[in-house]
């Protein structure tokens, strides 16, 4: 009887600890704070036409608000929509679950990074993902006519790393044109029918980093 109730207490002793331990990982876990600042756009590059075409980058920025370091960061998007101005609302492209470029493999506790989207470059106006792996020729057709001369975006973005306990998801949306002292003026040529056709590229020239 004596060596049954030890064994139930060095038992129920065990599980206390492998649960006590359990709980201080969770706790200290890796925690994402997805910051989307200026609209979703990280920066404005007016180019040198008509060499070089201007440039708007989109995306935020990732924060570790956790005790211990984020390993092995993966960053996937999904559900990637374009504005309908006529209708008022989003509609969704053909772009499916996708992994973007990583962007560390850790991420400190306190720490944040800058996580890119995609670009929108004046030579065609359509958004160009920074995709892990490069699509293939009839998706990227397929994505760059979804998103050619579109000037606000939405996703559902999804972090994970190697704490499973830390994965967490959002809808972010990128709103370029909302700029107006940039945005607009690159946008402006957008309703010129000459410019669907010819793609003229803007004047103004310079770099403007908003974060």
């Amino acid at each position: 009887m004596e060596k049954l109730v030890i064994s139930l207490f060095s038992a129920a002793l065990g599980f206390f600890f492998s649960q006590f331990f359990n709980l201080v990982g969770y706790l200290r876990r890796p925690k994402f704070k997805i910051a989307n600042h200026g609209d979703g756009v990280l920066s404005f590059y007016c180019g040198s036409p008509p060499e070089a075409p201007w440039e708007i980058e989109l995306g935020f920025f990732l924060d570790n608000k956790g005790r211990n370091p984020a390993k092995n960061i993966r960053i996937f998007v999904s559900e990637l929509c374009v504005w309908d101005a006529d209708k008022k609302c989003f509609e969704e492209t053909l772009l499916g679950y996708s992994e973007l470029r990583r962007p560390v493999d850790i991420l400190p506790s306190g720490q944040n990074i800058r996580v890119l989207l995609g670009r929108i470059l004046g030579d065609d106006c359509s958004l160009r993902i920074d995709f892990k792996d490069e699509l293939n020729e009839d998706d990227a057709a397929f994505l760059s006519s979804d998103t050619r001369f579109q000037t606000r975006f939405r996703a559902k973005t999804f972090i994970f790393c190697d704490d499973p306990n830390s994965s967490t998801s959002t809808i972010l949306e990128f709103n370029p044109s909302a700029d107006e002292e940039w945005g607009k003026v690159f946008f402006a040529d957008y309703e010129d029918i000459e410019f669907r056709r010819s793609i003229v590229m803007p004047s103004p020239s310079g770099l403007r980093a908003l974060r």
